[in-house]
């Protein structure tokens, strides 16, 4: 278009030399002038949308991948984690799972002809032992995200340990820290009618008030992960967790504790 309206100036400017009289169309050389102008500006406007819309496509695609890349890495942890035990040791085939919404899955293969035990390991949280009998067992257990140590054998100077990390990729874990490094232990005994409200936090929060464990003010939440047995619950007062108790579902729909962390 450029090119079009200086050839047909320098047409005019040719005749004008060659001695023609004939005045110049100057409106029609504005008119193509002004269409130029535009044309450049619509071009020069596409120009700049492609170049957004560029850029965009590729913060997409940018986060498509790591998208992509986060969801793999979730799909390539285990579900659980399998310990092979015979009578010369035992062996983890692999030292990374991943928590479930129940808690962490250990597979045992007990190779002996007895019964062993099955230790799991954790600091600040504490030990679990269950019985792992000839053949294979599975065990759900509230290990917390992070490193632990998983072990059997038929006495506890047996065991070897290994050493296993939890991955939480999809944050089913509560915190459920105390906020005391020593707190007391009590496991209860029930006597008496059991309590029988369905509503976890309800009977929680019933039981411990009658027994004098909470004070006005504190909450009282669920901790640990959702669909645990047993489902742990948490009393909170200022801001830090004081108190951690374990609830077991019972066959008339309450809950009964049978565990009780409690800071000084």
């Amino acid at each position: 278009m450029r090119r079009d309206v200086l050839s047909e100036l320098r047409t005019e400017f040719e005749r004008l030399a060659n001695g023609a009289h004939t005045e110049p169309d100057m409106d029609a050389l504005h008119t193509r002038v002004r269409r130029s102008h535009r044309i450049r500006r619509v071009i020069a406007g596409a120009s700049v949308t492609v170049v957004i819309l560029l850029l965009a496509g590729s913060l997409w695609a940018i986060r498509d991948l790591r998208i992509g890349r986060h969801e793999r890495a979730s799909s390539a942890l285990a579900p659980s984690s399998l310990l092979v035990c015979n009578a010369d040791g035992s062996a983890l085939t692999n030292d990374q799972v991943e928590a479930q919404v129940d808690g962490v899955h250990f597979d045992v293969e007990n190779l002996t002809d007895g019964t062993l035990a099955f230790f799991a390991t954790q600091a600040g949280v504490g030990s679990f032992i269950r019985n792992a009998p000839v053949g294979e067992s599975t065990h759900i257990l509230p290990v917390q995200p992070g490193a632990a140590q998983i072990g059997c054998g038929a006495g506890s100077e047996e065991v070897q340990y290994h050493d296993v990390e939890v991955v939480d990729p999809l944050g089913v874990w509560i915190d459920s820290s105390l906020s005391c490094r020593a707190p007391a232990e009590e496991f209860t005994d029930w006597v008496g009618e059991l309590p029988t409200s369905s509503d976890l936090l309800t009977a929680a929060r019933e039981d411990l008030e009658f027994s004098g464990r909470i004070h006005n003010g504190d909450v009282v939440l669920l901790v640990g992960y959702p669909d645990a047995s047993p489902r742990l619950v948490g009393v909170q007062r200022d801001g830090r967790l004081v108190a951690l108790a374990s609830y077991v579902k019972q066959s008339n729909g309450g809950w009964l504790r049978d565990r009780l962390r409690l800071c000084g």
